[in-house]
């Protein structure tokens, strides 16, 4: 989102029609879709899903540790605006 308001931002005018607005949308598509197949294709080659299954458990207690921490600190804001601290 940063990547996409860094680049857009000076183009986007008060007067901009539908068409500016369509363009705008369609490049930043295509750029995502470049670099999903780009992501894709360097994940797919031979060594990286050696690599991947060789590290499942590490990225499994990583990404799980992530979550965990992620869903805490929500459930502190959501309790912080309940309570109106």
């Amino acid at each position: 989102a940063l990547f996409f308001l860094a680049i857009f931002s000076q183009f986007v005018h008060q007067d901009s029609d539908w068409f500016e607005a369509g363009l705008m949308g369609i490049t930043a598509g295509v750029i995502d879709a470049i670099w999903y197949i780009a992501v894709a294709l360097a994940v797919s080659r031979v060594i990286m899903p050696q690599m991947l299954q060789t590290k499942t458990l590490m990225i499994s207690k990583i990404s799980g540790s992530l979550l965990i921490v992620i869903s805490a600190y929500l459930a502190y804001v959501v309790i912080q605006g309940l309570l109106g601290w």
